[in-house]
């Protein structure tokens, strides 16, 4: 897990495409529900799926960095969900699909 005080450099060495989950400590404890940043590279995220819970991720700001577009998205995840989900994402005009190491309180099989 890392934080969002990444350096220049540290961001335009992650590879494109990809994702890269940047902050995963915000929970919404009434709904059990944690807040993630996710940091994409080269492609859009569209979903996330773990077991049988499908998210929607929500955009928050893209950037330009090193002469490449980054895009950082929010989205709730069970607190209890941890573990490996399954990403749909949009790169290059078509869909592809790629896995996302999240934390949680819990870990469970995705």
């Amino acid at each position: 897990m890392s934080f969002l005080c990444e350096k220049a450099a540290d961001i335009t060495a992650m590879p494109s495409p990809g994702l890269k989950g940047v902050f995963d400590a915000t929970l919404d404890v009434t709904a059990r529900r944690f807040r993630v940043l996710i940091l994409s590279t080269g492609e859009d995220l569209v979903s996330l799926g773990c077991t049988d819970e499908t998210v929607q991720p929500q955009k928050v700001v893209e950037v330009g960095v090193g002469g490449s577009r980054y895009v950082l998205s929010w989205a709730a995840i069970g607190a209890d969900r941890g573990g490996t989900y399954r990403a749909a994402v949009h790169r290059n005009g078509a869909a592809a699909s790629e896995s996302i190491v999240l934390h949680a309180m819990g870990e469970v099989s995705c």
